[in-house]
């Protein structure tokens, strides 16, 4: 076990939010608060929004990322998700080892066996970790699959450290970031400043605005990569929609063009995920998977969905391009149907 093991992890996760709901409940039944302290003791402060519904860790230092989003009523961190690491065990992978049969029995010392062909291909490091509202720049026509391979980035601005601000507005609790940064484009290097919003609505809803201003002529696309925690891609469990198109299960690789809202039913926690986009953006989903070692072989382990939502960014000097997105969870039983 480990926190490879995705239902290890998240029963942690889960037990943690319910105590501090328990404890915080004599604060009231509405309130919020929002400061900034170095959470995890790395010498850089990290911005921490909580209320009564919604918590969200947002690191400024490290491009302006959101690690940790917690939907406190369902005891539910939506961002429990793990990147890939460097093993041990790794080493001599290739699609020649040999493939465990179920009624084999074997010792865990007696070489390399995989439960599946081609995880040599899940093999790999993820140099950052796997958060979220991580900024991307590319270039017009970028396939999903360079982006799934990590290639093709055109900016500097993901993992730069970002000016903030604590902020409040009408209810709602924030942090604004911003920098300015530099995406290579055909003509050359355009200096881009990107302004981030980061705000946890009074309905609980977490809202992300973007805001570029290129100083210089910018065409590229821009993109916000999001990974997201489920327990099983299987549809019969987890399914992802967007308007008008069948259920399809967190496995399956989607790309849609003008999305407005995507909805993520998840059965195993009676929980729905909407995620809206203003205007209508582009969307890659695929499944975040890792090769983990257990008694029975080498297997593929589920981690959770990568989402990246991306749109068109052409604008001349001084022109500004505006995008939002917004996350919001409710139960499967409500008002909408389930």
């Amino acid at each position: 076990g480990g926190l490879y093991l995705p239902h290890l992890r998240t029963a942690i996760y889960d037990s943690l939010i319910r105590a501090e709901r328990l404890l915080e409940c004599g604060q009231g039944v509405a309130w919020d608060r929002v400061e900034a302290l170095d959470h995890d003791l790395d010498g850089r402060d990290e911005v921490l929004l909580e209320s009564h519904r919604t918590n969200v860790y947002v690191a400024p230092a490290r491009g302006g990322t959101i690690f940790e989003l917690d939907a406190r009523q369902a005891d539910w961190n939506v961002l429990a998700t793990m990147a890939r690491h460097d093993e041990a065990y790794h080493d001599g992978l290739t699609p020649d080892c040999d493939t465990a049969c179920e009624d084999e029995v074997r010792n865990i010392h007696d070489g390399l066996i995989v439960k599946e062909k081609g995880l040599e291909r899940l093999v790999g490091v993820d140099a950052p970790p796997a958060v979220s509202a991580i900024d991307h720049f590319y270039a017009p026509g970028v396939k999903a699959k360079d982006v799934e391979a990590g290639s093709g980035e055109l900016g500097d601005l993901a993992w730069s450290e970002y000016e903030y601000e604590l902020s409040r507005r009408e209810g709602a609790i924030g942090v604004w970031m911003g920098r300015t940064g530099v995406v290579s484009t055909g003509g050359g290097e355009c200096p881009v400043t990107l302004e981030k919003r980061v705000w946890v609505e009074p309905s609980g809803a977490v809202s992300v605005e973007f805001d570029l201003i290129p100083d210089g002529e910018l065409d590229a696309v821009f993109a916000s990569e999001w990974n997201l925690s489920f327990l099983t891609p299987d549809k019969e469990w987890v399914s992802l929609s967007a308007e008008g198109s069948e259920p399809t299960g967190l496995r399956r690789r989607r790309s849609l063009e003008g999305a407005e809202t995507l909805t993520i039913e998840d059965r195993l926690r009676g929980q729905r995920l909407e995620v809206g986009f203003a205007p209508g953006a582009g969307v890659w989903t695929w499944p975040l998977d890792t090769a983990s070692h257990s008694e029975g072989g080498l297997e593929r382990v589920f981690q959770g969905l990568t989402l990246v939502a991306h749109w068109p960014a052409k604008a001349s000097r001084g022109e500004r391009l505006s995008f939002r997105m917004e996350l919001g969870s409710s139960p499967l039983d409500d008002r909408h149907g389930g």
